[in-house]
């Protein structure tokens, strides 16, 4: 390797290791921020213990609507019947989380809670209105010939295009707003993108397994770990909604912004700000 080369791979280490480091310290601030608001905020102290317990509630009832349950408990908390009570439920979490997001982005005017209300509201409508199954069963597969992937279904195809479509679409407002100044963009986007991430997981990749499940108990067990996944993502979700809202871990770069900013450490003083804040060395 000449010395061209040598210091070529020099730079690129050290710029990924100053990326990674910057991503760590950005977790790192996230998860202060989150925990630090939570000791600190009336209004999550309280309303976040409640969210566990009806998480808690719901998941325990769907388990048990799987096995001997009366009938009124295996008809409403079946999580895999459309409109059961089970389901409801994370339609009140998705939109929840889509509004107290919007409020995020009104309040703080930071655009990345704008983007990530958005990808909300759209799980609201994807799970309400099942837009990845109709889209794959009845525009794709008519128009397109679409290929087999290997140890899927035809359908499978069709509901994986669904979705890239989804994402192409939803990583717009998504640049839009990386690209425009807010303080502590990095760890507002890290601490809203782990429940998403854990919904896109569990929806895409545990909804494979689910369809290739073979037998009956590993069908409900596969289709328990999707849906009662997506629940625990989404009320994660929720709760760092509810943290944006209530603490201004990001506001928007603009002076109308950060005047908000400085209103807002002048009228809450003991709820964590994002300024100055800092985790501990």
């Amino acid at each position: 390797m000449g010395a061209g080369d040598w210091s070529a791979a020099n730079g690129g280490a050290s710029r990924t290791g100053s990326v990674l480091r910057e991503v760590i310290s950005a977790l790192r601030l996230a998860a202060f921020h989150a925990w630090r608001t939570v000791r600190a905020d009336a209004v999550c102290s309280r309303v976040l213990p409640l969210l566990a317990a009806s998480l808690v509630i719901v998941l325990s009832l769907s388990i048990w609507a799987e096995m001997d349950a009366p009938a009124f408990v295996a008809h409403h908390f079946d999580l895999s019947r459309d409109r059961s009570l089970a389901e409801i439920y994370g339609y009140v979490l998705s939109g929840t989380t889509a509004l107290l997001l919007l409020g995020a982005w009104r309040r703080w005017g930071a655009p990345l809670y704008l983007a990530f209300s958005l990808l909300f509201a759209f799980a609201l409508v994807d799970d309400a209105f099942s837009y990845h199954e109709n889209m794959a069963r009845h525009v794709l597969k008519p128009l397109f010939d679409l290929p087999r992937l290997p140890g899927l279904r035809l359908q499978d195809t069709g509901e994986l295009l669904a979705w890239a479509l989804a994402a192409f679409v939803l990583a717009i407002p998504a640049a839009l707003a990386l690209l425009r100044p807010a303080t502590n963009k990095l760890a507002a986007c890290i601490l809203l993108a782990i429940p998403a991430a854990l919904l896109a997981g569990f929806a895409i990749g545990a909804d494979m397994v689910h369809g290739l499940a073979d037998g009956y108990r590993m069908k409900i067990a596969a289709g328990l770990i999707e849906d009662g996944g997506e629940l625990c993502a989404l009320a994660l979700a929720a709760t760092f909604s509810l943290i944006a809202l209530r603490s201004p871990l990001s506001t928007g770069g603009t002076a109308g912004g950060r005047a908000q900013d400085a209103h807002a450490q002048r009228g809450i003083a003991g709820r964590p700000t994002h300024d100055p804040l800092r985790p501990p060395a």
